[in-house]
């Protein structure tokens, strides 16, 4: 006769139920069962001399899954524990034994993910692929943006760092490869500048080619003869010397 569940002949026939059995001193009323701590005392089926005792009125369990009688036989009263359950073998899954193609939907884990090797994410259009970090800590010296490019240059123009501003417009600094210069987008860049500035540079002065439109204010008296001088340090100096000569 067909049947859905396990192949009885292997389950009942091959595979024995757990069997304890103890010698009654009279006094003892606690026993360590060999199958560790079933669910309920109605897992156990527990005899006196071949006669059944009844669950949680002649026996139960302790705090620690033990058995425990209530009303202690006399003593040389052979005491036959059954257990009706069996211990359940739990397999170790072997390392690395787990392909991509055996996992289907969000792997989540409650602590920490450590990946030995290197970590790809897999995906198209930079909206495609959502890594969320709460607080994102690199030890590596150099980021590398736009990596695996095949061609000449930057593919797509330009690469770099996007901002997400809400519901304001987004920022960027980007590499633009088609001026093969740095881009803020037509954003203000707010940051000290040293070497050569070149194109119009607000509240700046270029060192060449520039005018300047308001006052120049000097931190002090020149003292070197190429130094730029004060208009307060010229007028002593013409005032002395109007004195003297």
């Amino acid at each position: 006769m067909a049947y859905i569940g396990f192949d009885v002949e292997n389950r009942l026939h091959n595979t024995a139920f757990t069997f304890d059995s103890y010698t009654s001193d009279g006094v003892t009323s606690i026993y360590a069962l060999s199958v560790p701590k079933p669910l309920t005392s109605r897992a156990i089926l527990v005899s006196f001399d071949g006669l059944t005792q009844q669950p949680e009125l002649d026996y139960t369990l302790d705090g620690e899954s033990n058995l425990k009688i209530l009303n202690v036989p006399a003593n040389t009263t052979q005491i036959q524990i059954l257990h009706l359950t069996r211990p359940v073998q739990l397999h170790t899954i072997p390392d690395k034994s787990i392909s991509s193609n055996k996992l289907v939907g969000d792997l989540q884990t409650p602590g920490n993910l450590i990946v030995g090797g290197k970590l790809t994410i897999l995906g198209g259009e930079e909206e495609s692929v959502s890594t969320v970090f709460p607080a994102l800590s690199v030890q590596a010296s150099t980021i590398l943006i736009n990596a695996d490019e095949s061609g000449s240059g930057v593919t797509v123009g330009s690469a770099g760092i996007k901002i997400d501003r809400g519901q304001l417009a987004d920022k960027s600094f980007v590499w633009d490869d088609t001026v093969d210069k740095w881009s803020t987008q037509g954003e203000t860049l707010l940051a000290p500048v040293e070497g050569t500035v070149t194109g119009s540079a607000t509240l700046n002065v270029l060192k060449a080619g520039d005018v300047m439109t308001g006052e120049l204010t000097l931190s002090g008296d020149p003292t070197q003869e190429d130094s730029a001088a004060t208009k307060s340090y010229v007028d002593r100096q013409a005032l002395v010397n109007a004195l003297l000569f």
